[in-house]
């Protein structure tokens, strides 16, 4: 904070955009400042949220402000506060009370209680206003004067064109000349004598009042305006006469508000934007695990259905999370979409009122015939195709969709094995196939590189890279000009420019995150022969580092993928809770250890050998499903002993089959030994990204060796017996120790006052938790909750009582549940950040399955700021080398993507990683380059930007105040209220990410809407209502934050410009994709939201 004016280097005029002028004038000066006197003709209650930072000085300090407004523009709030006082002790007490004692910021305050809050800065003096209107009753009270004073007698004083809205404080082009008083006394004396004679109500030409209940009536009268109230002007919604709030939720940029997707963070909306400022939108969603990518691609696919004319839509998800999918879609996007089921051959509608099933036989039919539903989802696996049946898009009689996604989409790639080779999995050849024929195509995925970037190539190959840029070798060499500090060789140089050209000259992008520096590199590259190699690596070093910056800027993958990442979003205000990562090894038992050894050694030697014998032309995936073994067996003692008794009951009965002889022992056998019925969802989406199937030959039995099978089977008996013997003698001498140490965690965390999510991927596991925390009677003490896919219960007192995900989050956010037990089922759709412990019991194959837990309760609504995440793991096991595994993969997808969070403890790292490094500076600078990128793709996003406010969350808190003025509010829990809508209970916020979350057809609006009164609306070409307009001006476009203004009928100084785009709707003209068509395939004509069409207006 600033002692004195004098301290402040403060020039003597100021001219550009209003947000400059605050920045880099107003705030530091309010931040020395005792007294801060303004005179504005216009102003609005915003324009305080902009300066609350400075306000907030002001308090500090004990000193205060005085605000004359011109009456055509006085804030009804501001009269409100003031008449009403005496009637709002209760809250200015609270308000008083939060900002004293630091709980709350002004600012805060204002955008969570405006009445209470202004009526309190009033009452303490720190705020005081007037009205002014010139004498006579003609023209419009038009001085704007800035007077400041710090304790040492030192003034500033500032007239220009400045009013204090968001526009004269944000977009508009403002000019002030500044005058001091240590250097021009007379000249600051001069505007602190006009001040005074205003504030005095001595001038002949201009009446200032207090604001008293008479001037309030006056504003009624001459003005249409309420204090406190809309003027009567409410309407019964109806789809005849449509009113203000109606039409809103119709026009595109009111999209985000309009109630047809959920109240998404700033992040999702800036993504969703993203992904839609293209034509044809094809695009990668790539945020980090956590943030939001469903939402993000579901609320893009709403959109091009309500807006762009797309009809046919398909979905294909791993087969794991299909439901949750159909679940979110429903609750969430209103959006009844039908599943495929590949077993029944039916589409299902599942009903969220707990109804039965709808289910349509497709029978024979191919599923995406003529027939298909107009939105369908359907299990990735089933769709790639498997063995010699292929793809979904291949059969007879398909019709392709308008527009296809792909979740998880990871699983379509081109690797490179140890040999060189290039190999493509299946479900990349099936859309490889395809992607050409279809217009919109969306891929999500937070780890589009598991490898290599060849893998990251290939989706963006998908999607539609220039020619240039289709060459592996290319793509790799751009890679590496963007992730080096020093300048290229020529070659590379030369390379690079020809790339950034090749994306010019077909992708067309627009220049809205370049800085004038690198749209001279830009200019100065086109400028040049573009058969002239030397020449353009010449300029391309001579610009640096300008090139590069543009150049990732401009890098297809950056076009083409939206990504968010906790970093960059920290950066602009995102709170996201710090973890603290711990590795909990299980060691010291030799007699474990070499169990352990013998176990890994029967799965290389013995496991699989009948198998093999029955299926002797059956190639089976033999190191894939080891490793799925392996996995299962060391994720605890209890799981192996029970992995390998279901394995030896199986082995015997094969063995007395065939002992007595019987004709059908094989055909039996066939089925008992099938691996993929030991296969769970979550085997089938690894084998799924890894682009594998288990077997390549159709299942036989004709060439079955029997005297080799009973061979096996006696081999793999007698392997197996004392295995389980000496499982049962460790359980019985040291217990089984992952299972003590994790509860020992738990009870640890649970004695603290902590909530504790107890994870293992294995439901045997879970078992053996819950036996151990049973039996030291914990179960007696804590409340607990059991979430496995299959079985979903609370467990209270000893009462077992089955529950859904919402009962699940509702009694951990209460407190009633201490613990929950989890498998992955849990790891994906289910917040649970009321707990602050998570403990791994095992370790997943993918950083983003293990992401996917710590996400469960490292995200945003944590209110901890801290997060305990332990990993208890055995280190000589096969679990060592899955997290190599993990560390490796996470290493090598940052330098192409961008980063992903840290899910491995340094200890882990230190143990598995002998060639651990420094991380390279080059990447650091990288992602900075990024996530400054991402910052300022926000940043367009806010209406209030010192506030960090979208123009969303302004409409938003105005949907708020309209409720305050219309209906009865029974409880202000601060962020959400309890509102009484003709006896029924309804809450409601204004912050985003909440079920309670208002929108244009929230319950209210169902009751009560708005005539448009002196407005109206004007439609896009495409003929929906696109933005409001007064009746005296039909050129000019209210701004979308000006909702409440409308409802009102309030003067409305808030305009679009020309060629100026409402920041809440995407420019489809931004990026263009056509080239990435087939020449055979229809690309729907681009559509135009902006500017509207003035000869349809209503």
């Amino acid at each position: 904070m600033m002692d004195s004016l004098k301290d402040i280097p403060i020039k003597h005029s100021y001219f550009g955009k209003g947000t400059h002028i605050l920045h880099e004038f107003l705030l530091p000066l309010m931040d020395a400042a005792v007294r801060y006197d303004r005179v504005t003709s216009f102003f609005t209650i915003d324009s305080l949220l902009a300066v609350s930072q400075g306000i907030q000085s002001l308090f500090e300090r004990g000193g205060h402000m005085r605000l004359i407004i011109g009456v055509h523009s006085f804030p009804p709030e501001l009269a409100d506060a003031a008449l009403r006082k005496e009637y709002m002790s209760n809250q200015i007490a609270e308000v008083r009370s939060a900002i004293e004692e630091g709980i709350e910021t002004i600012g805060d305050a204002l955008e969570r209680k405006r009445l209470a809050t202004l009526a309190w800065m009033i009452e303490d003096n720190l705020l005081e206003v007037k009205a002014a209107a010139v004498s006579g009753g003609d023209g419009i009270f038009h001085p704007k004067t800035l007077i400041f004073a710090d304790d040492y007698g030192n003034r500033i004083a500032a007239v220009g064109s400045p009013n204090e809205t968001p526009s004269g404080l944000g977009g508009n082009f403002e000019q002030l000349m500044v005058a001091k008083s240590w250097e021009a006394e007379d000249g600051v004396k001069e505007q602190e004598e006009f001040f005074e004679l205003l504030w005095e109500n001595k001038s002949e030409d201009a009446i200032v009042a207090d604001v008293t209940d008479e001037l309030a009536e006056t504003l009624r009268k001459k003005l249409a305006k309420e204090c406190r109230r809309p003027r009567n002007n409410k309407i019964k919604p109806s789809l005849d006469n449509p009113g203000a709030l109606s039409l809103a939720s119709r026009m595109p940029a009111y999209f985000f508000v309009s109630g047809d997707i959920p109240a998404l963070y700033q992040h999702q909306e800036r993504a969703v934007l993203d992904a839609l400022s293209r034509w044809p939108v094809r695009v990668l969603f790539a945020d980090e695990v956590g943030l939001g990518k469903t939402f993000e691609a579901a609320a893009t696919v709403t959109f091009l259905v309500k807006y762009c004319g797309v009809k046919r839509v398909l979905i294909l998800t791993p087969k794991s999370v299909l439901s949750q999918w159909q679940s979110e879609l429903h609750e969430h996007f209103g959006i009844d979409a039908w599943m495929y089921d590949s077993g029944k051959r039916s589409y299902v509608l599942k009903h969220g009122d707990g109804s039965s099933d709808t289910v349509k036989p497709v029978g024979k039919a191919n599923p995406i015939g003529a027939q298909a539903p107009q939105l369908l989802l359907m299990s990735a696996q089933y769709a790639r195709g498997s063995g010699k049946q292929g793809s979904i898009f291949e059969r007879e009689g398909s019709v392709l969709p308008d527009l296809l996604v792909l979740d998880e989409a990871h699983s379509a790639r081109i690797s490179v094995d140890i040999s060189g080779k290039r190999k493509a999995t299946r479900m990349y050849k099936a859309l490889e196939a395809v992607a050409g024929k279809i217009p919109h195509l969306i891929l999500a995925t937070a780890t589009p590189m598991q490898r290599d970037s060849e893998e990251y190539h290939a989706l963006l190959k998908l999607l539609g890279l220039p020619t240039q840029w289709q060459k592996s070798r290319k793509f790799k060499t751009s890679l590496r000009v963007i992730g080096d500090n020093e300048m290229p060789s020529l070659n590379d140089a030369a390379v690079a420019g020809r790339l950034l050209l090749a994306t010019l000259a077909s992708m067309k992008p627009s220049f809205a995150s370049m800085n004038d520096g690198e749209i001279d590199a830009i200019s100065a590259l086109e400028s040049i022969d573009k058969s002239d190699s030397y020449a353009i690596g010449e300029m391309v070093q001579k610009e640096w580092p300008s090139f590069q910056t543009a150049f990732i800027k401009l890098h297809p993958a950056q076009l083409l993928t939206v990504r968010n990442t906790r970093r960059s979003l920290q950066e602009v205000g995102y709170v996201f809770p710090k973890r603290r990562l711990h590795e909990v090894p299980v060691n010291g038992n030799e007699g474990m250890q070499i169990f352990y050894l013998k176990v890994n050694k029967y799965i290389s030697d013995e496991y699989f050998s009948i198998e093999r014998e029955l299926y002797p032309d059956r190639k089976l995936n033999v190191g894939f499903v080891r490793i799925s073994y392996q996995q299962r067996v060391s994720s605890s003692l209890h799981s192996c002993k029970k992995s390998l008794e279901n394995r030896l009951h199986k082995v015997l009965a094969l063995r007395e089959n065939l002992k007595h002889g019987k004709s059908d022992s094989v055909t039996d056998a066939l089925g008992l030994f099938d691996i993929a019925n030991d296969f769970d969802a979550i085997d089938e989406d690894e084998l799924l990204n890894e682009g594998k199937d288990l077997y390549e030959v159709a299942l036989s039995n004709s060439d079955v060796n029997l005297d080799k099978l009973f061979h096996a089977v006696e081999v793999e008996a007698t392997a197996i017996s004392p295995l389980i013997n000496e499982a049962d003698e460790l359980l019985g001498s040291c217990g089984d120790m992952k299972i003590g140490k994790s509860i020992d965690l738990a009870l640890e965390s649970l004695s603290r006052g902590d909530q504790v999510l107890l994870f293992s991927r294995y439901t045997d596991t879970v078992d053996a938790l819950l036996e151990s925390f049973c039996k030291r009677g914990a179960n007696a003490k804590y409340a607990y909750g059991i979430y496995i896919g299959n079985k979903s219960v609370i467990v209270d007192a000893g009462v077992e009582q089955a529950c859904t995900k919402d009962d699940i989050k509702t009694a951990l956010k209460s407190g009633r549940v201490k613990i929950m037990f989890c498998s992955d089922a849990a790891s994906e759709g289910l917040n649970l950040q009321a707990a602050r412990v998570l403990i791994n019991v095992d370790v997943p194959w993918t950083p983003a399955r293990l992401e996917q837990r710590i996400g469960r309760i490292a995200r945003l609504g944590q209110v901890a700021p801290s997060v305990d995440v332990y990993n208890v793991w055995y280190p000589d096991s096969v679990e060592a080398r899955m997290y190599r595994r993990i560390q490796k993969r996470l290493d090598e997808s940052n330098l192409a993507v961008g980063e992903f969070p840290e899910v491995v403890a340094d200890g882990i790292k230190d143990l598995v990683l002998e060639d651990r490094e420094q991380e390279d500076d080059s990447g650091a600078e990288l992602q900075n380059i990024r996530n400054a990128t991402q910052s300022q793709a926000l940043s367009r996003l806010w209406s209030v930007k010192e506030r960090q406010l979208t123009t969303s969350r302004v409409i938003r808190n105005e949907l708020m105040q309209l409720c305050d003025e219309n209906f009865a509010c029974l409880e202000d829990n601060g962020d959400v209220k309890v509102y009484d809508l003709s006896g029924e209970k309804v809450k409601l916020t204004a912050l985003e990410g909440k079920e309670e979350s208002i929108s244009l057809k929230s319950k209210p609006w169902q009751m009560l809407d708005f005539d448009l009164g002196k407005y109206g609306t004007v439609n896009d070409a495409q003929g929906n209502p696109a933005a409001f307009i007064s009746k005296d001006d039909l050129s000019s476009w209210l701004k979308t934050e000006c909702l409440s203004d409308i409802v009102h009928a309030r003067q409305i100084d808030s305009i679009y410009l020309s060629g100026e785009l409402p920041n809440t709707l995407a420019d489809t003209g931004a990026l263009n994709l056509e080239y990435t068509l087939d020449e055979d395939t229809i690309c729907p004509n681009r559509p135009n939201f902006w500017p509207p069409v003035v000869k349809e207006e209503k």
